[in-house]
């Protein structure tokens, strides 16, 4: 399996300078976070929108806007520099941080389908830590002041 994953990524890189390929290796571990973020904001949509209507006005509103800020401030904080970025980064973790707790309570509420609700905390364990990763790698990359 390993000498099969080596040809597929020779094959990938063939036609591809160097500085092209440490481009795009620089930016997977922000791929992979905003995949995971982007997975958890459907998640949290598919709780919310299984909850009945009573716990819908409560959890809903604030719960989607929280998995929706998350991937879309480490989408948006790219375009700038990486300062900028960093700031958009801890956003982002404030974000899924605050999504974090609502998905406890809702959980301890009794709110939604237990296993859908324990999964998503799992994705947003990840994505924090992820977050964490990147901002931590970025700031390494910042000139000392």
């Amino acid at each position: 399996m390993h000498d099969h994953a080596l040809n597929v990524f020779e094959t990938l890189c063939r036609g591809y300078r160097f500085s092209e390929l440490a481009f795009f290796m620089s930016r997977i571990p922000e791929l992979l976070v905003l995949r995971k973020a982007k997975e958890l904001c459907v998640a949290v949509n598919e709780i919310a929108a299984s909850l009945p209507v009573s716990e819908q006005a409560v959890f809903s509103v604030q719960a989607r806007r929280a998995a929706l800020s998350t991937p879309s401030n480490i989408s948006e904080g790219r375009s700038g520099s990486t300062k900028t970025y960093i700031r958009y980064l801890t956003i982002a973790m404030g974000s899924n941080a605050e999504l974090h707790t609502q998905l406890e309570l809702a959980r301890e509420l009794g709110w939604g389908d237990a296993r859908k609700i324990t999964g998503a905390l799992k994705l947003s364990d990840e994505v924090g830590k992820m977050l964490n990763g990147l901002i931590s790698a970025l700031r390494r990359r910042l000139p000392n002041p």
